[in-house]
């Protein structure tokens, strides 16, 4: 992101009439104001950001900056790693990111993978369904094995003979139902989100509010 806003501020100061400045600026200004932000609204203009950068190493090129660079070539080399390291731990945090920043795929998966053969009752709070997301179903792991209960607070409700008892409760209730998790003895299976994204996320100083999915046994 970096890289690119200089390549726009280099190629803007060499030529102010350059036409592909005047469409990604405006572009960027307009949906900066917007208040609802998503990276797929960059899209239309992701093609012409190479067109940019080569634009703003032309530019640089014409005044010998490069060779200038070269002579500290040892800070550009430093500045560099430090931008690849910091962009391939970004591009691994969003590859294994859920993208509801639920993680319901990761737990209904689990389901499928660990109770394939197994009569389950699925304990949900509220519309946590993992399996009947709004607006749509999804049905990629869909498990007809798999009973959804609505929860009722009560330490005896999860105790259903002959069943798998899954308990499914996002981090913001854990407080709630905490009596419920420590009484019946529930063993957490999976986090919709692994813990290593949660603390990162957390470290940055962005909500987390995965699902995680218990057991009773």
């Amino acid at each position: 992101g970096i890289l690119i806003w200089l390549a726009l501020i280099i190629t803007l100061a060499s030529n102010k009439s350059e036409i592909t400045i005047w469409i990604i600026l405006p572009f960027l200004i307009i949906h900066s104001i917007i208040p609802h932000k998503e990276l797929r609204f960059l899209f239309p203009i992701v093609n012409l950001i190479p067109l940019v950068i080569m634009l703003s190493i032309q530019y640089l090129l014409q005044f010998n900056a490069v060779q200038k660079l070269m002579k500290i070539r040892w800070a550009v080399r430093a500045v560099l790693l430090i931008l690849v390291i910091v962009n391939s731990f970004a591009l691994m945090l969003t590859v294994f990111s859920p993208a509801d920043d639920l993680g319901r795929m990761n737990i209904t998966q689990t389901i499928q993978n660990e109770y394939a053969n197994s009569q389950v009752n699925l304990y949900i709070v509220k519309n946590n369904n993992p399996y009947a997301p709004i607006p749509v179903n999804q049905n990629f792991y869909l498990n007809r094995a798999v009973s959804i209960r609505l929860l009722n607070l009560g330490p005896k409700q999860l105790n259903t003979s002959n069943r798998v008892n899954l308990l499914l409760i996002k981090k913001s209730q854990l407080e709630k139902y905490s009596g419920l998790v420590e009484d019946n003895k529930l063993i957490m299976v999976k986090s919709g989100i692994p813990q290593w994204i949660i603390n990162v996320k957390l470290f940055f100083g962005q909500s987390v509010n995965p699902y995680y999915l218990y057991e009773l046994r």
